[in-house]
């Protein structure tokens, strides 16, 4: 769903005529649809954060954390995201393989866990090892 609605009002209600005319039943009004448009985009919608540069300029960024949730909740998106960074012995084809995500990033803003059968993992908790060894694991 867009912010700005890609039609004029008056495109709309060209449309919305046309649907009449076409004999289509219950065609909404614009008003409707604005009202919809509106509670949708308050509902599900990117907000756009406010910013003022270094030099006084104002721009405008779309919400990270909105964005990254709405792609975690479409399924069609979702199984294709990364969580884990991947060891791809020096080959660097995608942005999970590359040194920042394996050795870089805050272990505290990463992936806190990591599922082993029924089994579940965390970062900074102990973990006793096959061998019965024990370790805080600090980033997967």
């Amino acid at each position: 769903h867009l912010p700005r609605s890609l039609f004029s009002d008056t495109q709309l209600q060209v449309i919305l005529w046309a649907l009449s005319i076409s004999g289509v039943d219950n065609v909404p009004s614009t008003r409707l649809l604005k009202d919809i448009d509106s509670s949708l985009q308050s509902q599900y919608g990117i907000p756009s954060v406010r910013y003022e540069g270094a030099l006084g300029h104002i721009y405008y960024v779309n919400h990270l954390p909105s964005i990254i949730a709405q792609e975690m909740a479409n399924p069609r998106i979702r199984p294709h995201i990364r969580h884990y960074p991947e060891d791809a012995a020096g080959r660097l084809d995608q942005p999970w393989q590359a040194t920042r995500w394996l050795y870089e990033i805050d272990p505290t803003i990463a992936t806190p866990m990591i599922r082993k059968g029924w089994q579940d993992f965390y970062i900074f908790e102990l973990t006793k090892l096959t061998d019965g060894s024990m370790v805080v694991p600090e980033r997967w």
